[in-house]
């Protein structure tokens, strides 16, 4: 968290977390991956390393540093040996998936944008190693957020379109608990599983914060890539669909438009026919930030396996509540457009007659609040460290 960083720095005035919103938002700063990502605890520890000169210090940071390295190497060559045997074998499949940085709507040329608040497009990526193929799933913010209820909408969705010949799938993400490592998530997986014709395994599996490099992460600069280069003014959400419909040249990206009958309340099921617990089987704690992988059985609904790391054996979680299992039918989360900051609002209004007129009704019929305008990239991080 960008703030959280800002706390943490000594001998300074601290402001509130609005006003730091403030004015972080008036230096257009974007929040985004460098093109080479270096992992933050890797650095960390070398430099720890260096600098001590006590030998058993140096010992223990070398080996936590070892440790570290072996477990991300250990998941990257997981999910190569994942895609390998998914290729071979029709009942299994090997995905993965991501958020791309938020797209900001109108995109115009003029340098006035520079300033103003912009709507922003949300696109989940998810990418099928299988066949290269990509799924961009895509809406805006007065559509929908972009937390965990979101993230899982897009995720059932895709489950419920692989072929009918798969009876495993194997997930691979960063390890946000924000997004996607999280009880929501857990609730979508048995909603979808209960009535689901084929599937029988759903596997999720966690990439080591700071080695979470994957395909969708590729797909992303190429639509970024795409959009500098072709120079295409961006007016209305429907022109980033369009835009991401031509990328890709062997397998154009596919996009799936998320309105609001596509979004569920996996939340609600955690309050009412599921219950969230602690403890695992053995009555030890509990903690997601530990988790490495999940899997999910149709044959044991309620139940979520769980593994802290690669050589380990699985241990349980139950989401049962006393009595018989649940429906696990989810609400609709929405029943009306999201409303956006009066702030920005009024900054779209203003860019208006830098864009076709065509599009002003959309802008000017969005509704608004009066909450702060945070951006949503600052809201989450991309990993737990």
């Amino acid at each position: 968290m960008v703030y959280s960083q800002y706390l943490s720095e000594p001998d300074h005035v601290v402001i509130s977390r609005t006003k730091f919103e403030e004015i972080f938002h008036t230096l257009n700063i974007g929040i985004k991956k460098p093109s080479k990502d270096t992992c933050g605890k890797c650095d960390c520890l070398r430099m720890k390393i260096t600098l001590t000169s006590n030998i058993e210090e140096k010992l223990k940071y070398q080996h936590e540093l070892d440790t570290h390295q072996k477990q991300a190497d250990d998941y990257y060559k997981l999910k190569v040996e994942d895609k390998r045997l998914s290729k071979i074998d029709p009942t299994t499949k090997t995905v993965t998936f991501d958020l791309q940085q938020c797209l900001p709507t109108p995109k115009v040329s003029t340098g006035i944008s520079f300033y103003l608040r912009q709507l922003w497009t949300f696109n989940l990526t998810v990418h099928d190693c299988d066949n290269d193929q990509d799924y961009c799933f895509m809406w805006h913010e007065a559509i929908a957020g972009r937390g965990a209820n979101q993230v899982g909408s897009c995720i059932h969705q895709f489950l419920n379109s692989i072929p009918s010949d798969v009876e495993k799938i194997t997930l691979y993400s960063d390890s946000c608990t924000g997004q996607n490592k999280n009880a929501h998530i857990v609730a979508m997986y048995f909603a979808c599983l209960k009535y689901h014709p084929t599937l029988k395994i759903i596997q999720h599996k966690f990439l080591v914060p700071g080695h979470t490099h994957m395909e969708s992460d590729t797909d992303h600069a190429l639509i970024e890539k795409k959009q500098k280069k072709t120079e295409t003014q961006i007016d209305h959400p429907r022109d980033w669909y369009q835009l991401v419909r031509c990328t890709g040249k062997k397998h154009p990206f596919k996009v799936v438009e998320m309105d609001q009958s596509k979004f569920f309340n996996y939340a609600k099921l955690l309050k009412t026919e599921l219950q969230v617990k602690k403890k695992d089987e053995t009555g030890n704690l509990f903690y997601w930030r530990d988790i490495r992988e999940i899997m999910i059985d149709k044959n044991n609904l309620g139940v979520m396996y769980f593994k802290t790391g690669i050589n380990e054996s699985y241990r349980c979680l139950s989401f049962r509540k006393r009595g018989s299992l649940a429906k696990l039918i989810p609400e609709l989360q929405y029943k009306g457009l999201v409303p956006i900051t009066a702030k920005k609002k009024d900054n779209l209004m203003k860019l208006l007659p830098y864009i076709s007129d065509v599009f002003w009704d959309f802008y000017t019929n969005l509704p608004t609040n009066q909450a702060d305008d945070i951006h949503p990239d600052l809201e989450s991080s991309d990993e737990d460290e």
